[in-house]
Formats: C-alpha cells, sequence, structure tokens
C-alpha cells in the first residue's frame, strides 16, 4: 500500500485489510534518530541492528489516528477506536503478562502492525529521496 496525502502535515497508510493509519511526516531530527539507532559503525562498516523498538518508538512518535478499526469497551458494546479514545475507556483492557490498563489508543495497535507501517513508510521516504 501507498501512503496517501490529506492535508498540509497529514498522510495515511491503508493495510490490506482496511485498517488506516494516519499519521505525521517525521521530522528530520526523528528520521536521523530513528536511523542512528537501527544502525552502528564499527572499523567504518555500518550494522544494522534489531529494528522492533526503534520502530515502535517512530510510530508512536508519528501517528496521529485510526480509522476503521474498534475495541470493545466495559459494557460490552463495539466502539471505534481512535484519537478521540479517552485512557479511561480503556482502562478496563489489560495488556501484556502483567495485566496493566493501556495508557494510550496507540498502544493497542499491535507491535508487529507498527513495524509493518514504519517499514512502508520509512521505505518509502528512501524511494522518494532516490527518485528527487
Amino acid at each position: 500500500m501507498n501512503p496517501v496525502v490529506l492535508g498540509l502535515a497529514e498522510k495515511r497508510y491503508e493495510f490490506e485489510d482496511g485498517l488506516v493509519v494516519v499519521y505525521r511526516e517525521p521530522s528530520s531530527k526523528e528520521v536521523v534518530d530513528y536511523n542512528n539507532s537501527i544502525y552502528f559503525r564499527r572499523r567504518g562498516k555500518s550494522y544494522s541492528t534489531n529494528l522492533g523498538e526503534p520502530q515502535l518508538a517512530l510510530a508512536d512518535k508519528i501517528i496521529v489516528d485510526l480509522e476503521n478499526t474498534v475495541f470493545v469497551d466495559a459494557e460490552g458494546k463495539q466502539r471505534p477506536l481512535n484519537k478521540s479514545t479517552k485512557a479511561s475507556e480503556l482502562a478496563h483492557l489489560k495488556l501484556g503478562e502483567e495485566g496493566r490498563a493501556p495508557k494510550s489508543w496507540k498502544e493497542l495497535l499491535p507491535a508487529a502492525r507498527k513495524s509493518q507501517f514504519i517499514s512502508a513508510v520509512m521505505g518509502g521516504m528512501e524511494e522518494e529521496e532516490k527518485n528527487s
């Protein structure tokens, strides 16, 4: 899927199943920090490291909204999951082995989806740079 430009700073990325991630373009500093966190240099050679944590951190910074996804509230009703979802509405949900409540609606987007999203967005940015 290709990102679609919305407005001045917001873009959309649509997964094959219809989930839409609305995001902002990462700043130059965020891109540099991301690249520095996934690569290290030893004796003049560049090596890649584990991508997981840097991808999740960047995704949490640039994702501004979700579309076409829902969560089940405390009363058992399906409600849209998006930027207007408050942490108090998610308090009944438990994450991970420790069973803590999510602090943000972004925590309900699975890590695999965030990684896939960042790979596509950052890969698209590299292609744009090569073509310009």
